[in-house]
Order: C-alpha cells, then sequence, then structure tokens
C-alpha cells in the first residue's frame, strides 16, 4: 500500500507539471503561459489533497471500531461489509465532486488500513474476496475500454511506445536490485523482476 502511496504521490505530481507546461495543457486555458508561482502552488494543492485523503481516510476508518459492539457475529460481519463497500463506492464520487481529486486513493487505501487496525481478525475478508472476484474483470474491462485509440496521433506513437518500453525497463532494474541479497540465486533474481512487468502499478 505504501508503494502505491509513493507512486500515486509522485504520479500527481509529475502530471500536474507536465500538464501545467505542455502545450494546450491546463494552463493553455488562462490567456497566459502558466507561471512558477502558479505551479508551486498546484504541486503544494497536490499534496494538500493527498493529506487530506490520508486524515480522512484514518479518520473514517477509526470511527467504524463502532461497529464491534453490534453483538450477532453474523450480522456484524454483513454490517462491516455493506459500510467498507459502502464507502470505496462513496469516497471517489465525494472527491471528484469536491475538487479533491487526487485524495481519493490515498483516502481509500489508509481508510482499509484503519478497518484492520480497529477491527483485527475480525473483518469481512472472505466477503470481499468473493465481490472481488466479480469485480475484477469488469474493473480491467473498463480500464482497457476507456483507452480511445481514433484519439492517438500516430506521429507520436514510436514515442509513447519508447516511453513504455523505457518504463519497464527501469521497473525491471528496480526489481533486480531489490533482490540483491546473497540468499537469492541470478535466476530467482530475474525471475521476479521479469514477474514485476506485468504489474498494474500507477
Amino acid at each position: 500500500s505504501f508503494d502505491d502511496i509513493i507512486a500515486i504521490t509522485a504520479f500527481g505530481i509529475f502530471t500536474t507539471v507536465a500538464f501545467n507546461q505542455a502545450p494546450g495543457g491546463v494552463s493553455a486555458e488562462v490567456k497566459e503561459p502558466s507561471g512558477a508561482g502558479e505551479l508551486v502552488f498546484e504541486v503544494f494543492m497536490n499534496l494538500v489533497q493527498l493529506f487530506a485523503g490520508l486524515v480522512v481516510g484514518m479518520g473514517l476508518g477509526w470511527t467504524f471500531k463502532c461497529f464491534h459492539k453490534i453483538k450477532a457475529p453474523k450480522t456484524r460481519m454483513m454490517v462491516k461489509l455493506f459500510m467498507v463497500v459502502l464507502v470505496a463506492v462513496a469516497m471517489p464520487i465525494v472527491a471528484e465532486v469536491s475538487t479533491f481529486k487526487e485524495s481519493k486513493f490515498v483516502g481509500i487505501i489508509f481508510f482499509g488500513y484503519m478497518c484492520f487496525q480497529v477491527w483485527g481478525e475480525d473483518k469481512p475478508e472472505e466477503e470481499l474476496a468473493l465481490i472481488w472476484m466479480f469485480c475484477q474483470p469488469f474493473l480491467f474491462g473498463t480500464v482497457g475500454a476507456a483507452v480511445q485509440f481514433k484519439d492517438i496521433d500516430p506521429n507520436t506513437l514510436g514515442t509513447g511506445i519508447a516511453v513504455i518500453f523505457i518504463g519497464l525497463a527501469c521497473r525491471w532494474i528496480g526489481a533486480f536490485a531489490a533482490m540483491l541479497e546473497p540468499k537469492y540465486t541470478m535466476k530467482e533474481k530475474a525471475f521476479v523482476a521479469f514477474g514485476w512487468i506485468p504489474k498494474a502499478t500507477v
């Protein structure tokens, strides 16, 4: 989860910088090009949103310890399951409406973390796994369907593919370096590095 938070934070900052500086980006909506002050403010607001997500997620998860008071085990588990799914669906919607778009990812991660802290092993793990089994194909299907091939500029296609391969090469090197301990053989290190190539991280 912390790996995801680092990736989300860096991704948010870099996209903020890129879209404020790129021709036709956010700064193009204003008549004048964005200055350094505006860019610093945008990056600062990005960090504020991430911190807000952390606080809201942790705070909301902490309040969920109240569900321990429900005596009947099955009822308690179903209530926990319903509330977790409700928050998981509602948090991104609220974040989008409130314009704190960057806070939703961190908020959900820390919400789940805090729920685990206050619930311990009495959590709806198996029920969530069952729901996830059905939701996963829809999630990745919609992500794939969101790619608009008609909007891809053929002139930038080669550059885009090169960027992807550079990123994959860096990931391979990073995963290999993380395995640099004497207890692993070269084959094991390479296996882990190749195994991380298709990992769906930001």
